[in-house]
């Protein structure tokens, strides 16, 4: 006898039945960092000889706001770009000049998403202009770009 007629046989199951219903609601993003608005970091005028990996910092300004809050939030932040001769060092339009990233003041490596804890507070991001070693910078303005990532976990 072939399987699919065993399988519908004049057996019966006994029992109950009932529908299940499944919903939810679909959000593009819970979160928003700096109101979905670029974020830009303007150095100014930079002297080649001043640059120490200390001088020129400057604060990456940015907030993270959520529609829904929950004590239980957990994100994690990432700067994503091309690293330099560092792995905290992202790349400028300019051979020779990197901008390190520090987060609460220590080296934030690129591209790797640290978790942060919504109620403890944001980390504090920085950027400061280094020179590669034994690099000759030429006088010529410079640019960067990256993408600040938070992802919900």
């Amino acid at each position: 006898m072939p399987v699919s007629q065993a399988i519908t046989s004049d057996n019966h199951l006994t029992g109950d039945t009932t529908n299940l219903r499944f919903y939810g609601v679909l959000k593009r993003k819970p979160c928003h960092i700096n109101g979905d608005s670029l974020i830009n970091i303007d150095f100014g005028k930079v002297r080649i000889k001043k640059i120490d990996g200390l001088n020129y910092k400057q604060k990456i300004p940015y907030s993270i706001t959520c529609e829904e809050y929950s004590p239980e939030l957990k994100l994690t932040l990432a700067i994503n770009g091309a690293s330099y001769f560092e792995k905290s060092v992202l790349t400028t339009t300019v051979d020779g000049l990197g901008l390190k990233l520090l987060a609460n003041g220590a080296d934030f490596e690129m591209n790797k998403p640290v978790q942060i804890n919504f109620d403890s507070g944001s980390l504090i991001l920085e950027a400061v202009p280094v020179q590669k070693p034994g690099a000759t910078l030429p006088e010529k303005a410079f640019s960067a770009t990256a993408t600040l990532l938070a992802e919900y976990l």
